[in-house]
Parts: C-alpha cells; sequence; structure tokens
C-alpha cells in the first residue's frame, strides 16, 4: 500500500487522463490504414479497380479520424493515389480536386516535390501545377491561442505547435484545428480560414472524468474512456466522485463505482453534511455496499487458511488431465461513391467483514480494498473535497470532413 498527497493524486489523475485516444477514431484510422497498404499493393499490381475502391475507404477513414492524428502523411497520400487512379481511369477533373484536397493540407506544400522514382512524371508535373494554383490562391496567418495556454495544436491532422502560436501561409478555405492540454477537455472543429490575419482563442474546459455520471451521461464513449483509464491502471474498479455545494450552509457529496469488465455504472451513492465538517460516513457505508455486491476476482478475497499438501504424484495429475477429470480453466454508405464535398461541408463470493470487528473503519480489509482498487480510489477523495462541476465533461468530436 502506498499513501500518496493529494499533489501527487492530481498530477497522476490528470496523467491518466490526458491524451485519451477516442477508441472509436482509433478503430476508423487503424482500418484506414490498413486499407491504404491493401489499396498500394492494389495500385502496384496495376489493379486499379480494386486500388481505387482501397483508397476511396483510406480516405474517408482518415478524414472521419482526423481529430486523433498527430501526423497526417498517410492522409494526404490517400488523397493523392485516389486522384492518381481516378486521372488514369480518365475521371481527369475528380483526379486534380482530390490532389488539390492533398495540397491544401499539406504543411509542406511549398517545398514538397514527387519523387519521379516513385510517381508517373505526367502525375509529378500535374502535383507541381496544382501546388502553384493552391499557393497563388489568397492565403492567411492564423493566430491560436487558448486559456491556459500551452495547448498543443494540430492543424489538419499535423502537430504544428503551442499556444499561442501563428500559422502561416494558410490557403484560404476549411481547415481542420484541435487543441490538446494535458487536464483539460480536448478541443477539435473545422475552421473556416479566410484571407488576411485571423486570430482563434478558446478557454479549455477543465477535464473531470472521474465524476459520477447520470443515466443520460453513461455513452459509449464516457465508457470507452472509463475503460482505458482503468487498463492503464490495471484495475477493474474506479471509484467516481464529486461535490455539489448546493447552499453556503451544506455540502453534497456524490460517489459512484464502474465496473470496467462489464463497462457498468453503480448507483449514485450521495449524501448532505454541514459544509463545516464534512464527514461523510453514510456515503463510505454506501460505497462498501456497493463495492461488495461486485464480482471481485480471487486475489480480492480474505486470506483464507494454508490448506494440507496434496499427495497426489505428479504422474497421477497428469493422467488425469489427459482423462479430463480436470480441465484446464478457459481463458477470457457504398465504398465506390466518392465525394470531395464530404470534406467541406464484466464470479467469485462476496467478501463479508465480521459483525464483531470493532477496528476502525481505516483499519478493515474492506476500506483498503476499495481504496486499494486503483490510485483513483484516493483520487476520488481528493475530488469528493473539492468544488467541482457535475457537468459531463465528455467531448463529442464532430466528424468535420
Amino acid at each position: 500500500m502506498q499513501i500518496e498527497d493529494d499533489a501527487t493524486v492530481a498530477t497522476k489523475l490528470q496523467e491518466y487522463t490526458s491524451a485519451t485516444v477516442d477508441p472509436k477514431s482509433s478503430a476508423v484510422t487503424a482500418n484506414a490504414y490498413e486499407h491504404f497498404n491493401t489499396g498500394l499493393q492494389f495500385y502496384r499490381k496495376l489493379d486499379l479497380t480494386n486500388a481505387l475502391k482501397e483508397f476511396n475507404i483510406a480516405v474517408r477513414g482518415y478524414r472521419e479520424g482526423i481529430s486523433i492524428l498527430r501526423d497526417n502523411h498517410y492522409l494526404l497520400f490517400s488523397h493523392l493515389y485516389l486522384g492518381i487512379i481516378l486521372h488514369f481511369l480518365g475521371r481527369v477533373p475528380e483526379g486534380k480536386k482530390f490532389i488539390q484536397e492533398m495540397v491544401m493540407l499539406d504543411a509542406q506544400r511549398k517545398t514538397r516535390v514527387l519523387p519521379l522514382r516513385d510517381f508517373p512524371p505526367k502525375i509529378v508535373e500535374l502535383h507541381k501545377q496544382i501546388t502553384k494554383e493552391v499557393l497563388a490562391r489568397p492565403s492567411s496567418t492564423l493566430s491560436v491561442d487558448s486559456t491556459p495556454t500551452g495547448a498543443k495544436i494540430m492543424f489538419d491532422g499535423s502537430e504544428v505547435g503551442r499556444t499561442p502560436f501563428q500559422i502561416k501561409d494558410i490557403p484560404a478555405g476549411q481547415h481542420f484545428l484541435a487543441l490538446d492540454l494535458q487536464g483539460y477537455q480536448y478541443y477539435g472543429a473545422p475552421i473556416q480560414v479566410n484571407a488576411g490575419t485571423q486570430t482563434f482563442t478558446t478557454a479549455l474546459k477543465e477535464k473531470n472524468v472521474f465524476q459520477v455520471y447520470g443515466a443520460d451521461m453513461q455513452t459509449d464513449s464516457a465508457k470507452a474512456e472509463l475503460k482505458v483509464i482503468a487498463e492503464k491502471l490495471g484495475v477493474d474498479i474506479l471509484i467516481l466522485g464529486q461535490t455539489l455545494l448546493k447552499d453556503t450552509s451544506n455540502v453534497t457529496a456524490q460517489a459512484q463505482l464502474f465496473d470496467a469488465r462489464s463497462s457498468s455504472f453503480s448507483n449514485i451513492f450521495e449524501e448532505t453534511v454541514p459544509n463545516k465538517k464534512p464527514k461523510f460516513q453514510k456515503l463510505i457505508s454506501e460505497i462498501r455496499e456497493g463495492y461488495d455486491n461486485v464480482d471481485k476476482p480471487d486475489f480480492e478475497k480474505p486470506a483464507v487458511a494454508p490448506v494440507a499438501k496434496n499427495k497426489k504424484t505428479e504422474k497421477s495429475l497428469i493422467k488425469e488431465v489427459k482423462e479430463e477429470k480436470i480441465k484446464p480453466r478457459e481463458t477470457m454508405g457504398s465504398q465506390n461513391e466518392i465525394n470531395v464535398a464530404d470534406f467541406n461541408d464484466k464470479p467469485s463470493k462476496k467478501s463479508s467483514m465480521s459483525n464483531n470487528d470493532s477496528s476502525p473503519f481505516y483499519k478493515t480489509w474492506w476500506f483498503w480494498g476499495i481504496v486499494g482498487v486503483a490510485v483513483v480510489g484516493g483520487g476520488a477523495a481528493y475530488y469528493l473535497m473539492q468544488d467541482r462541476s457535475a457537468d459531463s465533461n465528455i467531448v463529442t468530436i464532430p466528424n468535420p470532413l
């Protein structure tokens, strides 16, 4: 057991909740990468029909998952290969539009030259021509800032700096901006960049993923994020909590359990006490009862007396396994449709406590069983004593592309 001060716990909570990748977007981009590679294989075999289908899926996937990208290399080249294939299939205007989209999203548009060893001379020249056309458009300088400052800036799926920061020579049009700062909610949204100098600033909202979740907040994305945190901590159960100051004399504390194995929330436990002496005895009892009602793994059971050594020989045990007397434990839209406008627009027995146990609650096994579930247990105690908002901290990043 390790006891840590509030500041250390708070720092760890921020660490566990920062840079939490949205599982859905992660799955989408991983799938896009697979289709990109498959498309490349078809392209090299000159099977342009199948290559077209694969790169189309890749482009759509990277567009949908752009909010989690830190490097847009595959996003760019998905557009490029799709444009090349359309061009060779005689659909030149469509092909040019996708190559144009690539240049628009490319931070290295001024210096990028396609190598002749990898691309046909006609495509290299076409890319040069389109690049000149894009660079000839009115450009903008975008000044990006946030409160607090120091947030990572992702522009068009590529990390470019930290706030405050200026992004220069941006072709006028629709782009994508995301801000990421430890301990704060992730911000991501499309942004229309106009010619000239433009300023964008926003106040980032503090992230409180360990709050309690009402029925309307128990979304798939909330469950997925908590499961990721539980996995990072190496635990099965998280203790969530928050306080509400409903008036000047009383404080209400709320707590809840989240079982990462079954992605399920317990009821919300609540207690209101005088603000001057905030001791939450009823709340602790409810947490204990809720915890006892959760199926816990074997290592959380109370210790039992040692069992007499089995006299069976190793050979007899092997024989029983072979005869199956002893069984091993089991382990636990149309793809061809292409449209550039899409861018623009959880058993073990319950633990019990002797009724004769008069020890203080903090010396009993069940209490440390609860707190020991995760660092979050200590974090909940920390959060329960703070004035936290009950508002949802789950951000849904819309698909900008």
